[in-house]
């Protein structure tokens, strides 16, 4: 009964939180375009063009010597254009907190939703399947990181397109004035859904679906919501690219967590233990 109060309330969350920034956007009233302008700004380095005639997507982007400019698709332009307000109020709002302490405190926070988190928690889970006590934990882990991975990195960022603020927004001065207080990080790939915030809820909804102690596993949902906020506080997601990462990342651990109960339904699969086997040998 308890699992499906949890599972009940964690969709309920997704649910609302969609429904929400849906209707926020489409109510806006979005008539004035996005700032996208035909020369980027003095000091800038993104090079933001405009899509030739027919062309199905917007060029634009940060563009070296001898690259292609980012193509920026449909879904990531109607994304733009739908959440327009929303996002840039969103942006608005975090520049009033801005600070130079702030600002270190949020680059040490955004961290924990790196890939270089998640790749050794992979293995780690990976290890911990092969005993007994720590299987479901392990189990889910691992396949919480590699769903969120396959969805939004590999699937999700390719197929919507979406630029990154810093880069729809160069020539906002504004913007710019917000993004370089909180340091001007760059990323190297799309913007919807965020990848950080994946990550983050991938990793601390496993821990918390599958977790026994109810006194810790708390703390990584929360740890997870902190690391949601720093991408907007860094200027590098939108509001829509954090809330997408939480449903996507919140979903796959639920996904994980079912996948791995039915896999430990086998009883066999239930009852191996590494730790015994190398104590028999020993």
């Amino acid at each position: 009964m308890e699992q499906k109060t949890r599972f009940f309330f964690t969709m309920l969350i997704c649910a609302v939180l969609t429904f929400v920034l849906t209707f926020s956007g489409m109510a806006a009233e979005v008539d004035e375009p996005v700032l996208i302008l035909e020369a980027p700004i003095e000091d800038s380095t993104a090079l933001v063009l405009s899509a030739p005639e027919d062309s199905t997507a917007l060029v634009v982007g940060d563009v070296e010597d001898g690259e292609e400019p980012f193509q920026s698709k449909k879904i990531g332009q109607w994304l733009d254009k739908t959440f327009y307000k929303l996002d840039y109020a969103v942006f608005k709002a975090f520049s009033k907190i801005q600070s130079e302490t702030m600002t270190k405190i949020v680059e040490l926070v955004t961290h924990l939703g790196d890939s270089e988190i998640a790749i050794p928690l992979l293995i780690v889970g990976l290890i911990m399947a092969f005993f007994k006590k720590t299987r479901k934990v392990g189990l889910t882990l691992f396949f919480a990181i590699i769903l969120g991975t396959l969805f939004t990195n590999v699937i999700l960022k390719n197929v919507c397109g979406r630029a990154r603020p810093y880069v729809t927004l160069a020539n906002d001065p504004d913007f710019m004035s917000w993004y370089q207080m909180a340091n001007a990080h760059k990323e190297s790939d799309n913007s919807f859904p965020s990848g950080h915030t994946t990550c983050a809820f991938e990793m601390g909804m496993a821990l918390f679906l599958s977790m026994k102690n109810k006194k810790i596993k708390w703390i990584f949902p929360v740890l997870a919501f902190a690391v949601l906020l720093t991408r907007i506080y860094l200027m590098v997601h939108y509001v829509t690219d954090v809330a997408a990462g939480f449903i996507v990342g919140t979903t796959v651990a639920i996904l994980a967590y079912f996948i791995v109960k039915k896999i430990l339904s086998v009883e066999k699969i239930a009852n191996f233990d590494l730790a015994e086997k190398i104590k028999k040998k020993a």
